[in-house]
């Protein structure tokens, strides 16, 4: 329902008012979700109370008193963090990057091996079957790399010898925190 609204002596648009309530609306469901989730606290109360974002400074003093980081009107969160909680979440970002990094080898690793360990067919026999327009190039600017990456890495495997389920168990108690 769409009601006539008045701001400073002057009336506003029914659009406009429309896009209030739809505003208003939605920080209320979102103040619903927060209550739901966390309970009734400062920050869900003003999204209710005032249809409106908190400016900064008052998102600030919201955030400080629920012990949380809350939105502003400007988009941002506040309060901001420390520089030690920025360095912690780059610490914990370059962590979890490397990670990927390693699963993604990893992965290759395994897609290379298995694949290889398939083929049952002479490599002269392949090799006649390699296009020279589209695969050709590929080949010659890998395969020394390949070679040599792959030999390295069954030379470490065999130094670390084959483990098994048992040894894997082991060592990962150890890592355990």
């Amino acid at each position: 329902m769409l009601r006539l609204v008045e701001k400073a002596d002057k009336v506003v648009s029914f659009d406009e008012a429309a896009a209030l309530a739809e505003a208003r609306s939605v920080l209320a469901a979102e103040a619903a979700e927060l209550e739901a989730a966390y309970g009734k606290n400062a920050y869900s109360d003003f999204l209710v109370q005032h249809g409106c974002r908190p400016d900064p400074k008052q998102a600030a003093a919201i955030g400080r008193l629920t012990g949380s980081r809350v939105k502003a009107s400007d988009g941002s969160m506040y309060p901001r963090r420390t520089k030690a909680e920025r360095d912690a979440t780059k610490t914990v970002r370059a962590r979890r990057q490397e990670i990927e990094r390693y699963s993604r080898q990893v992965s290759r690793l395994l897609q290379a091996i298995s694949g290889l360990g398939e083929n049952t067919d002479s490599p002269a026999d392949i090799l006649s079957h390699v296009h020279p327009v589209f695969d050709e190039p590929i080949i010659l600017e890998r395969l020394d790399f390949a070679v040599e990456w792959l030999s390295r890495f069954a030379q470490e495997w065999n130094r670390r010898g084959n483990r098994t389920d048992e040894t894997l168990s082991e060592s990962s108690q150890g890592d355990s925190p």
